[in-house]
């Protein structure tokens, strides 16, 4: 029953998107903010559960009356430059702690106007996806650089406890169905390619990234045996992401270290498309868009494999088998 389904999404970003060419390729060809040059993994796995479209921007839901009509089939919390943690993004975004309390609100809303019952009901069938603590761990990286084993440790297991905590605190409010994103190659965004003579992969950064999934994983799924009631689909887009660098020509890929937008060149530091940056026409055959977020293509090709994929990448069930369960 894919159209009784809520999607309500937890997701972190990088400033602005809201101007041309990001945008390129949507619809209209407008841009909507979203940092790709077209659809979002959000996006794509909405359409795949029967949606037209991702659900709108929680802040564009309560400056307009009838808040439930416009929240009835989700909203979307993300915030540019926000995390895990209130430090993260701090004066820029909204922190995940307080798009967690609006989810409280949204929980408030629902009571209100159907009743207590219905509306336990609705957030039990709702998917809540959640693709954070990229932001944490570039942050971190970028204000202590190469850090000893000790410090990396200290600060992952941290940023994992806050995670959980936040993930229970959705689960008290009534929430049941869970997609939890795992962090990808963060070294290989070409940002962070940009800063090494031969283009690589900067490795201590892939390093926390692996390190957080290693132990972020096994923390979330266990978090099923403590709340009976919780299922979890767990994307493992590390996984993902390096099949297609891996064996690009099966993805129909063929550049995924440079952006498209940007003309396929490195520009130490820089992070979004400028208002006049040129990009490539073959958009769909490049990973990477501009200089930290993947193309619309890519994008489709990691929800292709969130929804659909085998326990390859998808742990203990892909979204497809959440959405049906």
């Amino acid at each position: 029953m894919l159209a009784t389904i809520t999607i309500y999404l937890v997701i972190d970003n990088v400033e602005r998107a809201n101007y041309p060419p990001y945008g390129l390729d949507y619809p209209d060809g407008t841009p909507t903010g979203r940092f790709s040059n077209g659809y979002l993994v959000a996006d794509y796995l909405a359409m795949m559960m029967g949606f037209d479209q991702s659900p709108p921007a929680y802040l564009s839901t309560i400056s307009v009356g009838n808040k439930l009509s416009r929240q009835a089939n989700g909203v979307n919390f993300a915030s540019g430059s926000s995390g895990v943690l209130d430090s993260t993004g701090q004066n820029v975004s909204i922190s995940m702690n307080t798009q967690v309390m609006f989810m409280g609100d949204v929980k408030r809303i629902l009571e209100l106007t159907e009743g207590e019952s219905t509306a336990n009901h609705r957030l039990s069938r709702s998917i809540f996806i959640f693709g954070v603590a990229s932001n944490d761990i570039f942050f971190f990286y970028i204000q202590n650089g190469h850090t000893n084993q000790t410090q990396s440790h200290d600060f992952i297991s941290m940023l994992i406890s806050k995670l959980k905590n936040q993930l229970k605190r959705v689960y008290e409010l009534g929430g049941r169905k869970f997609v939890v994103f795992g962090t990808g190659q963060l070294g290989c965004v070409p940002t962070a390619r940009s800063f090494m003579t031969d283009h690589r992969c900067l490795g201590d950064l892939n390093g926390l990234s692996v390190l957080f999934n290693r132990y972020m994983k096994p923390k979330i799924l266990k978090l099923q045996s403590t709340f009976p009631e919780m299922k979890v689909s767990y994307i493992d887009t590390y996984g993902i992401t390096l099949s297609m660098e891996s064996h690009p020509e099966k993805y129909g890929l063929k550049r995924f270290d440079v952006p498209c937008c940007g003309n396929g060149v490195f520009q130490v530091g820089m992070s979004t498309c400028m208002p006049n940056s040129t990009y490539c026409s073959n958009r769909d055959e490049f990973f990477q868009w501009d200089y930290i977020h993947p193309s619309q293509n890519a994008y489709y090709l990691i929800a292709k494999s969130a929804f659909y994929g085998s326990r390859r990448y998808t742990t203990p069930i892909n979204v497809e088998k959440l959405v049906e369960s």
